[in-house]
């Protein structure tokens, strides 16, 4: 039996797009991962505010049941886009695993037509997952404005602005 050659060159050009995709989903999860965790932690911090204090009257409790409510709906998208870009990895993995295998070995047309679509569908899963971080910063406004709240003199207009001095 004789080994089939191998075209390393062509081989290190065809995983190359997929190895970059790779990084860069990895980038991306672990920017979610930085901001997960405090968001977590502040969650959980805003909860336990929130059982502790009590809600005849004192003007921090609306306060605290919004944040709160921001904060679950920041966590839901950071995890959904965690999930989904996850997802979009092994799929891009699965590319570049099928794809360096149709450079060494001879197989069907069927393995190359799967590789091509774990690759759309890995791309599809990444842009999905950006849109799903994109949400979440844009929930993370609400989130600033919410924190000061319950503080009139916070949250009155600027000078120069309407309503403001």
């Amino acid at each position: 039996m004789t080994l089939p050659t191998v075209d390393l060159p062509k081989l290190a050009e065809t995983a190359g797009a997929a190895v970059g995709l790779i990084f860069s989903a990895g980038i991306l999860l672990s920017w979610l991962t930085t901001r997960y965790t405090p968001a977590s932690e502040e969650y959980r911090d805003l909860t336990r505010e929130l059982r502790e204090t009590k809600g005849d009257g004192n003007p921090r409790h609306a306060s605290l049941v919004k944040q709160i409510g921001v904060y679950r709906c920041r966590l839901r998208y950071m995890s959904r886009a965690s999930t989904v870009l996850g997802w979009g990895v092994v799929l891009t993995i699965l590319t570049l695993l099928a794809t360096s295998v149709t450079v060494v070995f001879p197989l069907p047309n069927g393995v190359a037509l799967a590789a091509c679509g774990c690759l759309y569908a890995g791309l599809a899963l990444t842009m999905v997952g950006v849109g799903l971080m994109l949400v979440e910063l844009r929930i993370d406004r609400r989130a600033i404005e919410a924190e000061a709240e319950d503080i009139g003199e916070v949250n009155a207009p600027p000078p120069g602005r309407p309503g403001g001095g």
